[in-house]
Protein backbone atom coordinates (compact mmCIF):
# COMPACT_ATOMS: atom_id res chain seq x y z
CA UNK A 1 0.00 0.00 0.00
CA UNK A 2 1.22 3.68 -0.72
CA UNK A 3 0.78 5.87 2.40
CA UNK A 4 0.53 9.79 1.49
CA UNK A 5 1.18 12.17 4.93
CA UNK A 6 -0.54 15.33 3.39
CA UNK A 7 -0.73 18.69 5.21
CA UNK A 8 -3.59 20.88 4.54
CA UNK A 9 -5.49 18.59 3.86
CA UNK A 10 -8.82 20.43 4.54
CA UNK A 11 -9.59 22.61 1.87
CA UNK A 12 -8.03 23.73 -2.10
CA UNK A 13 -5.62 21.93 -3.38
CA UNK A 14 -5.08 19.40 -0.24
CA UNK A 15 -8.42 18.54 -0.32
CA UNK A 16 -8.74 17.57 -3.51
CA UNK A 17 -5.24 15.58 -3.76
CA UNK A 18 -6.55 13.89 -0.22
CA UNK A 19 -9.92 12.90 -2.10
CA UNK A 20 -8.61 11.17 -5.39
CA UNK A 21 -6.06 9.20 -3.22
CA UNK A 22 -8.54 8.07 -1.37
CA UNK A 23 -10.64 7.06 -4.38
CA UNK A 24 -6.82 5.70 -5.30
CA UNK A 25 -7.10 3.29 -2.14
CA UNK A 26 -4.13 4.67 -0.68
CA UNK A 27 -3.77 5.84 2.80
CA UNK A 28 -3.82 9.49 3.81
CA UNK A 29 -2.31 11.20 6.88
CA UNK A 30 -3.61 14.82 7.08
CA UNK A 31 -2.02 17.35 8.84
CA UNK A 32 -3.92 20.72 9.55
CA UNK A 33 -5.64 23.08 11.88
CA UNK A 34 -9.09 22.34 10.84
CA UNK A 35 -11.23 19.29 11.82
CA UNK A 36 -11.09 15.79 9.88
CA UNK A 37 -13.07 16.82 6.47
CA UNK A 38 -13.21 12.50 5.95
CA UNK A 39 -14.48 11.31 8.99
CA UNK A 40 -16.19 7.99 7.10
CA UNK A 41 -13.30 7.38 4.99
CA UNK A 42 -11.29 4.28 6.67
CA UNK A 43 -8.33 4.65 5.18
CA UNK A 44 -8.03 8.51 6.41
CA UNK A 45 -6.55 9.47 9.60
CA UNK A 46 -6.12 13.61 10.77
CA UNK A 47 -3.51 14.95 12.85
CA UNK A 48 -5.25 18.10 13.35
CA UNK A 49 -1.89 20.71 14.64
CA UNK A 50 -1.80 24.94 13.07
CA UNK A 51 1.47 24.19 11.48
CA UNK A 52 1.54 28.31 11.55
CA UNK A 53 2.02 27.91 15.60
CA UNK A 54 4.80 25.76 15.99
CA UNK A 55 4.06 24.19 18.99
CA UNK A 56 4.37 20.30 19.01
CA UNK A 57 4.44 20.11 15.28
CA UNK A 58 7.61 17.56 15.29
CA UNK A 59 5.45 15.30 17.85
CA UNK A 60 2.60 15.54 15.33
CA UNK A 61 4.17 14.52 12.85
CA UNK A 62 5.92 11.41 14.56
CA UNK A 63 2.11 10.51 14.93
CA UNK A 64 1.51 10.87 11.13
CA UNK A 65 4.34 8.75 10.64
CA UNK A 66 3.50 5.92 13.20
CA UNK A 67 0.04 5.77 10.96
CA UNK A 68 2.10 5.16 7.61
CA UNK A 69 3.71 1.49 9.24
CA UNK A 70 3.33 -1.68 7.05
CA UNK A 71 3.13 0.44 4.04
CA UNK A 72 5.43 -0.33 0.69
CA UNK A 73 5.99 3.44 -0.30
CA UNK A 74 5.72 6.86 1.84
CA UNK A 75 5.18 10.01 0.27
CA UNK A 76 5.31 13.45 1.64
CA UNK A 77 3.24 16.14 0.11
CA UNK A 78 3.94 19.57 1.74
CA UNK A 79 0.95 21.36 0.45
CA UNK A 80 -0.05 23.87 3.47
CA UNK A 81 0.90 27.61 2.81
CA UNK A 82 -0.63 31.25 3.13
CA UNK A 83 -0.35 34.06 1.26
CA UNK A 84 -0.55 36.12 3.90
CA UNK A 85 0.63 39.07 4.72
CA UNK A 86 -0.29 40.45 1.18
CA UNK A 87 0.45 43.86 1.78
CA UNK A 88 4.42 45.99 1.08
CA UNK A 89 6.68 44.36 3.51
CA UNK A 90 7.22 47.86 5.58
CA UNK A 91 3.32 47.47 6.58
CA UNK A 92 3.84 43.94 7.59
CA UNK A 93 3.46 43.35 11.27
CA UNK A 94 6.04 41.02 13.11
CA UNK A 95 3.62 38.62 14.41
CA UNK A 96 2.18 37.86 10.51
CA UNK A 97 5.92 37.54 9.40
CA UNK A 98 7.07 35.02 12.09
CA UNK A 99 3.42 33.22 11.66
CA UNK A 100 3.48 32.93 7.48
CA UNK A 101 7.64 31.73 7.39
CA UNK A 102 6.54 29.34 9.98
CA UNK A 103 3.56 28.16 7.88
CA UNK A 104 5.43 28.30 4.51
CA UNK A 105 9.26 27.71 5.30
CA UNK A 106 9.68 26.24 8.65
CA UNK A 107 7.13 23.68 8.94
CA UNK A 108 8.41 22.35 5.26
CA UNK A 109 12.26 21.85 6.78
CA UNK A 110 11.08 20.54 10.30
CA UNK A 111 9.01 17.84 8.34
CA UNK A 112 11.35 16.55 5.73
CA UNK A 113 14.33 16.77 8.33
CA UNK A 114 11.77 14.37 10.42
CA UNK A 115 10.56 12.63 7.76
CA UNK A 116 14.44 11.88 6.43
CA UNK A 117 15.76 11.24 10.17
CA UNK A 118 12.61 8.65 10.76
CA UNK A 119 12.85 6.77 7.31
CA UNK A 120 16.54 6.20 7.44
CA UNK A 121 16.12 2.47 7.29
CA UNK A 122 12.88 2.49 5.44
CA UNK A 123 13.82 0.61 2.14
CA UNK A 124 10.53 1.42 0.03
CA UNK A 125 10.19 4.41 -2.13
CA UNK A 126 10.26 7.33 -0.10
CA UNK A 127 9.63 11.06 -1.80
CA UNK A 128 8.93 14.72 -0.62
CA UNK A 129 6.76 17.05 -2.92
CA UNK A 130 6.84 20.85 -1.82
CA UNK A 131 3.90 22.96 -3.34
CA UNK A 132 5.32 26.15 -4.68
CA UNK A 133 4.80 29.13 -6.59
CA UNK A 134 5.70 30.80 -9.43
CA UNK A 135 6.07 33.78 -6.98
CA UNK A 136 9.05 31.87 -6.42
CA UNK A 137 10.93 33.36 -9.24
CA UNK A 138 8.42 36.70 -10.18
CA UNK A 139 8.03 39.26 -8.19
CA UNK A 140 4.76 40.54 -6.86
CA UNK A 141 4.08 43.77 -4.94
CA UNK A 142 2.67 42.75 -1.51
CA UNK A 143 3.96 39.59 -1.72
CA UNK A 144 7.65 39.71 -0.44
CA UNK A 145 7.10 37.17 2.10
CA UNK A 146 5.36 34.83 0.36
CA UNK A 147 8.01 34.82 -2.70
CA UNK A 148 10.46 34.76 -0.65
CA UNK A 149 9.51 31.76 1.40
CA UNK A 150 8.50 29.94 -2.25
CA UNK A 151 12.04 30.72 -3.17
CA UNK A 152 13.66 29.01 -0.42
CA UNK A 153 11.04 25.81 -0.60
CA UNK A 154 12.49 25.60 -4.29
CA UNK A 155 16.07 25.89 -2.11
CA UNK A 156 15.86 23.54 0.40
CA UNK A 157 14.58 21.39 -2.34
CA UNK A 158 17.79 21.25 -4.47
CA UNK A 159 19.61 21.14 -1.21
CA UNK A 160 18.20 18.06 0.13
CA UNK A 161 18.29 16.37 -2.98
CA UNK A 162 22.41 17.07 -3.31
CA UNK A 163 22.62 15.56 0.92
CA UNK A 164 20.29 12.53 -0.24
CA UNK A 165 22.49 11.28 -3.49
CA UNK A 166 24.80 9.21 -1.21
CA UNK A 167 22.36 7.38 0.99
CA UNK A 168 21.86 3.70 1.34
CA UNK A 169 18.30 4.19 0.72
CA UNK A 170 17.59 8.20 -0.09
CA UNK A 171 14.43 10.39 0.15
CA UNK A 172 13.25 11.62 -3.36
CA UNK A 173 12.51 15.12 -3.55
CA UNK A 174 10.95 18.07 -5.87
CA UNK A 175 9.08 21.08 -5.76
CA UNK A 176 6.12 21.47 -7.95
CA UNK A 177 4.48 24.99 -8.66
CA UNK A 178 0.71 23.84 -9.94
CA UNK A 179 -0.23 26.96 -11.65
CA UNK A 180 -3.42 29.80 -10.56
CA UNK A 181 -6.14 27.58 -9.00
CA UNK A 182 -9.45 28.40 -8.15
CA UNK A 183 -8.65 28.14 -3.88
CA UNK A 184 -9.89 30.14 -1.19
CA UNK A 185 -6.43 31.50 -1.40
CA UNK A 186 -7.50 33.06 -4.29
CA UNK A 187 -10.67 34.45 -3.04
CA UNK A 188 -8.53 36.07 -0.34
CA UNK A 189 -6.61 37.61 -3.37
CA UNK A 190 -9.13 39.16 -5.11
CA UNK A 191 -11.08 40.66 -1.84
CA UNK A 192 -7.59 42.05 -1.26
CA UNK A 193 -7.32 46.38 -2.05
CA UNK A 194 -5.32 47.34 -4.24
CA UNK A 195 -3.15 49.52 -2.17
CA UNK A 196 -2.17 46.56 -0.68
CA UNK A 197 -2.41 44.10 -3.89
CA UNK A 198 -1.61 46.86 -7.28
CA UNK A 199 -2.08 43.72 -9.55
CA UNK A 200 -5.57 42.45 -8.24
CA UNK A 201 -7.55 43.62 -10.98
CA UNK A 202 -4.99 40.78 -13.03
CA UNK A 203 -6.42 38.13 -10.58
CA UNK A 204 -9.90 39.05 -11.11
CA UNK A 205 -9.69 38.99 -14.54
CA UNK A 206 -8.66 35.51 -14.31
CA UNK A 207 -11.30 34.74 -12.86
CA UNK A 208 -14.13 35.96 -14.62
CA UNK A 209 -12.31 34.77 -17.54
CA UNK A 210 -12.30 31.17 -16.43
CA UNK A 211 -8.96 31.05 -16.65
CA UNK A 212 -8.41 29.56 -13.21
CA UNK A 213 -7.48 26.15 -12.66
CA UNK A 214 -9.67 24.25 -10.35
CA UNK A 215 -8.66 22.11 -7.32
CA UNK A 216 -9.14 18.91 -8.60
CA UNK A 217 -6.95 19.85 -11.87
CA UNK A 218 -4.25 20.87 -9.97
CA UNK A 219 -4.08 17.60 -8.02
CA UNK A 220 -4.03 15.49 -10.75
CA UNK A 221 -0.71 17.14 -11.99
CA UNK A 222 0.58 17.07 -8.14
CA UNK A 223 -0.35 13.16 -8.16
CA UNK A 224 1.32 12.18 -11.82
CA UNK A 225 4.15 14.45 -10.65
CA UNK A 226 4.49 12.63 -6.95
CA UNK A 227 4.60 9.02 -8.67
CA UNK A 228 6.22 9.96 -11.51
CA UNK A 229 9.75 8.28 -11.96
CA UNK A 230 10.42 10.72 -14.94
CA UNK A 231 11.68 13.82 -12.69
CA UNK A 232 15.06 13.57 -11.15
CA UNK A 233 15.76 14.00 -7.44
CA UNK A 234 16.42 17.74 -7.24
CA UNK A 235 14.05 18.76 -10.11
CA UNK A 236 12.12 22.01 -9.46
CA UNK A 237 8.90 22.30 -11.81
CA UNK A 238 6.36 24.39 -13.05
CA UNK A 239 3.14 22.35 -14.34
CA UNK A 240 2.33 24.84 -17.08
CA UNK A 241 5.42 23.84 -18.28
CA UNK A 242 5.38 20.08 -18.27
CA UNK A 243 2.62 19.99 -20.84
Amino acid sequence: MKSIILTGSTSGIGKAVARELLQSDCRVVGIARSENPFPDESNYFHVRKDLSLGSGLEDGFLEAIEKTKGSEEIYLVLNAGTIDPMKPIEQAGSTEIRMAVQLNLTSVLLFASVFIRELEDFQGRKKILSVSSGAAKKAYPGWTVYGATKAAVESLTRNIAVEQSGRKYPVEIVSLAPGVVDTPMQSHIRETSEAEFPLKARFVSLKEEGALKTPEEAAEGILRVLFSQEYPSGSVLDIRELG
